[in-house]
């Protein structure tokens, strides 16, 4: 008896760790519900975007979203340790569509969370400092490095069925079976 619980705790435990959340892949960065990749190539901002989307492992990487000075502290300190920077910025997820904008996240979401240098921030693209976590604009044409991210998915199986009385022809089908 002892033996068949033993069992099911192994069983439950198996089934829950299934069910843990997983980065897409082993090089990813894990923190606070989002997977980070660091990516030590230098490219412009749009250029840097558009290879979140394209050239990542996930299919929905974006520059990274910055919400709050947890991310930016992670995101610093992981990027010197990945870039091997002591200083200099790579490109972080935030931009403004003009000087008079609001500045938003790469998914037009508003970014309420801002941790500039400069109090009147001049451009509108934003890179993030590896020594201190703070934000610069720059013009988007620099070369950085640049940090993509997705969201945490959580790892699951699903079982496709559907059931026939839903669709909107059930009712013939029906009528079919009894005449």
């Amino acid at each position: 008896m002892r033996a068949v619980y033993i069992l099911i705790i192994v069983f439950f435990v198996v089934q829950l760790s299934l069910a843990q959340s997983a980065c897409i892949s082993v090089t990813d960065h894990l923190f606070e519900n989002k997977c980070f990749i660091f990516v030590n190539e230098r490219l412009s901002f749009w250029e840097a975007e558009q290879y979140c989307n394209i050239r990542t492992n996930s299919a929905w990487s974006q520059l990274a979203k910055v919400e709050n000075f947890i991310d930016a502290r992670f995101l610093s300190k992981t990027a010197a340790s990945e870039f091997s920077m002591t200083y200099g910025d790579f490109w972080v997820g935030v931009y403004r569509p003009t000087v008079y904008d609001y500045f938003r996240y790469m998914d037009g979401t508003y970014c309420p969370f801002e941790n500039f240098s400069d109090r009147n921030p001049s451009m509108n693209f934003v890179s993030q400092s590896v020594v201190n976590g703070k934000w610069q604009t720059v013009d988007p044409d620099t070369a950085l490095p640049f940090v993509c991210y997705y969201p945490l998915y959580p790892v699951t199986t699903t079982t496709v069925g559907y059931d026939s009385s839903t669709f909107p022809w059930a009712d013939v089908v029906q009528n079919q079976k009894t005449a």
